[in-house]
């Protein structure tokens, strides 16, 4: 559903049920059967869009009506009459118990209306029904609550199993982008933290190769689900150990088919998951963030990680898809673009071609061999380095920010550069070419001033009238004395070095200081003799750039990105960072190449300031690339094209599927094995396409087989089976409540990856036809089965 039409229906309750209505609200018009504009009806059914509450018993409503008069609550705690079930603490009967129900709501919607989260933890209702009347009554223009209301989804959001509601949500509500609207980011934040369905878990067990995990339980199933998830997620390979119970998470080498870099060590019991040693829970990921980065950026990958069934299948290190076979890349000619579009559609398989080609624009290739030789050459000389933005991470990180050490039991705090900043500092070397010759050399000039130093109290530096005092130094500052005055000023060690090379112009202010300290290092340090330097391009692959809070990372700095504004142009500008104090601005061969999937958020939803400083090129799914592309009688470029007009009517564009998810099974009908060929498609169904399905449609089982064209089939072939529920008492007995309102109850089934269904070509063809197309192969391998 598109967030406008969310939108209109938190109108229209608010219209339906305005407070004034709660009010004066009574116990048939809260809680009926067969009656859809009750007041739960609306908060638990009409309102589902807005976050579900769905699930469970009637009992959350604190009272309810029974659908069958005699089915009672023998539960200790709930009392029954004739009509209505109740919990006790609420009243003696079901009169008392409506109005101590009601007084509740009301309060609750004091309390958000206050923006006071604290009183509301400690109203006596179900935590799911106070917190979505919580979040529907709130001040929308300045929201406090998120259209989330499952504890194990918000704690895991936060990384903290013990949270409360109210500091979760305060939280999670700071994290929030300005221009993010409270419903998307509230589902962005569910996306990335619910719980893992039945479907998944057995997919993890089967990736993980670990059939042992099958007789975990539930909690610790979803424990290791969502470490190795987490883990997954940041590019990281899981692999197998030696050890019993064990497995390792870090950084394999496919040339050496052999771990390579290892970052942590997970082993796993029924009843115990520690991570090297210390017992796992969500908040031990919050610890490891920062020893993450360092180990990301020292081994950087474009590609996901790996599981362990990927080191036992047969060439799984060279499953990277071609796309296009040229090698002239469109897109590079600026210094900042985004390839944008929905999963599979060649985005990070055109980053590494787009990186290659604005380091190195005159280097070809015949074979995608060669182009990733020559990847792998750059990212080694670290002219092309690759970070992945997230949620939580900042400035500091991103341009530079303060560090903590402790020496001799004090802590002192020293200024850290970032990646952005470290590769600026790489590029500016080689911004502009200049011949061998006499030169002067900082650090040679350096050393000497240090040894100079050394043997005096002070270093005295002429100026045009007077002079000024070098006193101390530290590995990022000068500590010096005016000469009117003992008071401690200091220079910066990096911009001094700067103005010293000329890659800085510092007239005004510290400026007086900066220029008679370098005459004065040059004099005293003398020539070098210097080798020709030639211009190079350095290159910043920023995956998932969309994912990141721009105006938090990039602070200041949007400005510097701008190609007029780069260091080299006529407009250029620089500005003094905040930590250091450093001038600081962006040179004109460092080229900025990001991606996004708006499978995860709309074009529409970027940062404005982003979208103004970057060429965003599409990357949309090319059924065009399949043509011709015929398996067993199954057209892929028709199946493709059916089914992302399906998803554009039931969702948008922008969560189509992509023509990679079918590029094995053309590259394995290139070599005329059709047998393979046909597997790789069964394969794309049950590992991809449904999965992503299923995270499209939040499990909306419906809207999948209208995707898959299930609703139109003969049964035999259909992938998602639909069978109502006709006799529910016979599940759960007499008092059950799950359906009181008669809409009835219908159970889906997705067939088992062994069934048949799934390999008899009828079933991919019915997506798109209802007729037998005729054979467009003549090898017998590849004709449909009689």
């Amino acid at each position: 559903m598109e967030f406008e039409k969310r939108e209109e229906v938190w109108r229209s309750f608010l219209k339906t049920w305005p407070e004034s209505r709660v009010l004066k609200m009574t116990l048939e018009e809260y809680v009926s059967t067969g009656d859809k504009e009750t007041f739960t009806y609306w908060l638990e059914t009409k309102t589902r869009c807005l976050g579900s509450i769905k699930g469970g018993s009637s009992e959350k409503f604190g009272i309810y009506k029974r659908a069958d008069g005699n089915s009672l609550n023998n539960r200790a705690g709930f009392y029954n009459d004739p009509i209505y079930t109740w919990n006790l603490k609420y009243g003696p009967d079901s009169k008392s118990a409506f109005k101590s129900v009601k007084n509740n709501i009301i309060s609750v919607i004091d309390a958000i209306k206050k923006g006071d989260l604290s009183s509301i933890e400690e109203i006596d209702l179900a935590p799911t029904l106070k917190w979505k009347i919580a979040f529907i009554y709130q001040d929308r223009n300045y929201p406090k609550i998120l259209n989330i209301y499952k504890d194990t989804v918000l704690r895991r959001s936060v990384r903290d199993n013990s949270a409360s509601f109210s500091k979760i949500y305060t939280e999670l509500l700071r994290r929030k982008p300005a221009d993010v609207s409270i419903l998307r980011y509230g589902f962005d934040v569910w996306d990335g933290n619910k719980d893992a369905s039945a479907e998944d878990i057995l997919e993890f067990i089967r990736k993980m190769d670990i059939r042992e995990l099958e007789d975990f339980s539930p909690a610790r199933k979803q424990d290791l689900f969502y470490l190795t998830k987490w883990a997954f997620d940041n590019k990281l390979d899981i692999f197998s150990s030696s050890v019993e119970d064990e497995f390792k998470i870090g950084r394999w080498s496919s040339s050496n088919n052999e771990p390579q870099f290892l970052f942590k060590r997970v082993s796993y019991k029924k009843k115990s998951i520690k991570v090297d040693g210390e017992k796992f829970s969500l908040s031990l990921l919050n610890n490891f963030e920062h020893e993450l980065q360092g180990f990301l950026e020292r081994h950087s990958v474009s590609r996901a990680g790996y599981w362990p069934v990927d080191y036992i299948e047969e060439d799984s290190f060279n499953s990277e898809v071609e796309i296009v076979s040229d090698n002239e890349l469109k897109g590079v000619d600026t210094l900042n673009s985004i390839f944008y579009g929905p999963p599979g559609t060649g985005k990070t398989f055109h980053t590494i071609e787009a990186a290659v080609k604005a380091a190195e624009p005159t280097f070809k290739w015949e074979r995608r061999a060669e182009l990733k030789q020559e990847f792998d050459r750059l990212v080694n000389e670290r002219r092309i380095r690759f970070v992945t933005f997230h949620q939580s991470y900042g400035y500091e990180e991103f341009v530079e920010g303060l560090k903590a050490k402790t020496e001799d039991g004090t802590i002192t705090y020293s200024v850290e550069p970032g990646v952005f900043r470290q590769m600026c500092s790489d590029a500016e070397q080689y911004q502009a070419e200049s011949p061998a010759g006499q030169t002067y050399n900082f650090e040679t000039c350096w050393q000497a001033f240090v040894e100079h130093l050394a043997n005096e109290d002070f270093i005295e530096i002429p100026m045009a009238k007077t002079s000024f005092r070098v006193v101390d130094f530290n590995e990022n500052r000068i500590f010096f004395e005016k000469s009117n005055g003992k008071t401690d000023h200091t220079l910066s060690i990096n911009t001094l070095r700067a103005i010293f090379n000329g890659s800085r112009t510092y007239t005004t202010g510290l400026g007086v200081y900066y220029r008679p300290l370098v005459s004065f290092l040059r004099e005293l340090g003398g020539t070098d003799e210097a080798p020709a330097t030639k211009r190079k391009n350095f290159v910043l692959v920023i995956d998932e750039i969309n994912r990141g809070n721009i105006s938090k990372i990039f602070g200041e700095l949007i400005t510097l990105i701008e190609l007029s504004k780069r260091k080299g142009q006529l407009e250029a500008l620089e500005l003094t960072l905040p930590y250091s104090g450093d001038c600081f601005s962006v040179p004109d061969n460092l080229y900025i190449i990001g991606t996004m999937n708006t499978a995860d958020r709309s074009l529409t939803m970027i940062d404005t300031a982003l979208r103004r400083r970057f060429e965003f090129i599409e990357m949309m799914p090319k059924p065009e690339l399949l043509d011709s592309v015929v398996v067993k009688g199954v057209n892929l470029s028709k199946l493709l094209g059916t089914l992302n007009q399906r998803i554009e009517v039931l969702y948008d564009r922008e969560h189509t599927l992509g023509h990679a998810f079918f590029m094995n099974v053309k590259k394995c009908l290139d070599e005329s094995d059709y047998d393979a060929a046909f597997e790789e498609l069964v394969h794309a169904f049950q590992n991809k396409i449904i999965p992503l399905l299923q995270e499209y449609f939040f499990d909306d089982w419906n809207k999948i087989r209208l995707v898959l064209g299930d609703n139109q089939k003969n049964e035999s072939f259909q992938l998602i089976l639909e069978k109502p529920v006709s006799n529910l008492s016979l599940l759960f007995g007499q008092d059950h409540n799950i359906d009181p309102y008669d809409e009835g109850v219908i159970q889906y089934h997705l067939r088992g990856g062994k069934e048949a269904v799934w390999r008899e070509p009828m079933t991919y063809i019915c997506m798109y036809s209802s007729t037998i197309p005729e054979q467009s192969h003549s090898e017998s391998d590849n004709k449909l089965e009689e």
